[in-house]
């Protein structure tokens, strides 16, 4: 089971107790971050590091991994439903009409980018007047789009520079010459690399297939108990 790398001991025992109790005979927790470096086939063992940025739906994880731990991570509220929620309130500020989580992801997915499109585009979504009213169709441009998830991008940066300035001075040339591996669904948000390579002043690219990482890094790891076991200390 992947937990957040902030999760504390308490909430790590409760997750493994949840699990037993709904008929598992043994449970094994894996930070979200590390399982992502699995699932790309980083070697995690080695002393050298590895940066990862997991953009999942509920925040945000920055993290350096090295000889199979987390060595420093960062979480902020910048994932993907802290976007559909910036574009939810930019909409009512603008035009009075509230979307719906729905309708607000359906633009992030259409027009969403972390930088301003070379080719600017506009889509409509349907909401309602603000205290119950009808219905209302409203205009939204890739611009206002772009503007409206600053904030939670710029909380991502941030997260990011805090990571790479706690990395220890004897891991941070790794960081810096390998970059940062962006992983999760929000990863997919157009121009997030660049904006973030822009922002953090080190390389960034996107995984292969990045939804999917921490899935993959987690089955990996259940052929890996010498790993597991060592993730496990808390417990103790």
């Amino acid at each position: 089971m992947c937990v957040p790398a902030g999760a504390t001991g308490d909430d790590r025992r409760a997750m493994t107790e949840a699990a037993i109790s709904a008929g598992a005979r043994q449970a094994w927790l894996i930070e979200a971050p590390l399982a992502a470096a699995l699932g790309l086939g980083l070697p995690v063992a080695e002393a050298r590091a590895h940066a990862i940025c997991d953009v999942g739906a509920g925040g945000v994880q920055v993290a350096v991994i090295a000889l199979s731990g987390v060595v420093v991570a960062v979480s902020a509220p910048a994932g993907g439903d802290q976007l559909d929620a910036a574009i939810v309130s930019w909409v009512r500020r603008r035009s009075g009409v509230t979307l719906e989580p729905r309708a607000a992801e359906a633009l992030k997915v259409a027009l969403g980018s972390a930088l301003p499109l070379d080719r600017p585009r506009s889509v409509e979504a349907t909401g309602r007047e603000e205290g119950g009213g009808p219905s209302v169709t409203v205009a939204v441009s890739s611009a206002e789009v772009t503007d409206a998830i600053r904030e939670p991008l710029a909380a991502l940066a941030a997260a990011v520079r805090e990571v790479l300035a706690q990395t220890p001075a004897g891991l941070a040339p790794d960081v810096a010459e390998r970059g940062l591996v962006l992983t999760g669904g929000g990863a997919l948000l157009r121009g997030l690399d660049r904006h973030l390579a822009r922002e953090a002043g080190v390389p960034v690219r996107v995984a292969e297939n990045p939804r999917t990482c921490a899935v993959r890094g987690t089955r990996r790891a259940l052929g890996e108990f010498e790993l597991l076991q060592r993730r496990q200390l808390y417990l103790r």
